[in-house]
């Protein structure tokens, strides 16, 4: 798949909510880091330091909380972008709803009700995936990476790099 400039002018009519779900995945991103670093801390504790498991309780707690809090997000941006999707294809199916009607009866009667029925409900509906997951996931290709970095940098350079 590619960005196509019409279906992005599409998702224009559903801009906070695709904004939503990128903002939700991002934040999912950001807490794998935190994720990874909470129990490299349990582990550290346990096999460096020798503590007990009543010496980890704290962190395994902060730890769970994060795998939690990750997939609320995670949630988040699903249901955000699968919102998105909806709004978009509703608008999309009116627009062609629309359309038909303008070009009048003799049109309609020239072609199958069954073909334009197709098109309108299974067309539009294979434009699902894009707006749910693919339109979201090329913002966070570029934004997770990034924070990634901007994360990892000041404790680990060369991790980072």
């Amino acid at each position: 798949m590619k960005l196509d400039r019409r279906l992005i002018s599409l998702a224009k009519s559903a801009r906070l909510v695709v904004a939503a779900s990128i903002l939700f995945g991002f934040a999912a991103g950001i807490l794998i880091v935190l994720q990874a670093r909470q129990l490299s801390r349990v582990i550290s504790q346990v096999f460096l330091f020798g503590q007990d498991l009543g010496g980890v309780r704290g962190g395994i707690l902060g730890l769970l909380g994060v795998i939690l809090l990750r997939g609320l997000m995670v949630w988040g941006a699903e249901m955000a972008g699968s919102l998105a999707a909806l709004r978009i294809k509703t608008g999309l199916r009116q627009e062609l709803f629309e359309h038909i009607l303008s070009l009048g009866p003799l049109f309609a009667s020239r072609e199958r009700a069954g073909e334009l029925v197709n098109t309108c409900l299974e067309g539009v509906d294979a434009l699902d995936a894009y707006f749910s997951q693919y339109l979201p996931q090329i913002f966070l290709a570029a934004l997770v990476p990034l924070a990634f970095f901007i994360l990892i940098f000041p404790l680990a350079p060369l991790s980072a790099v």
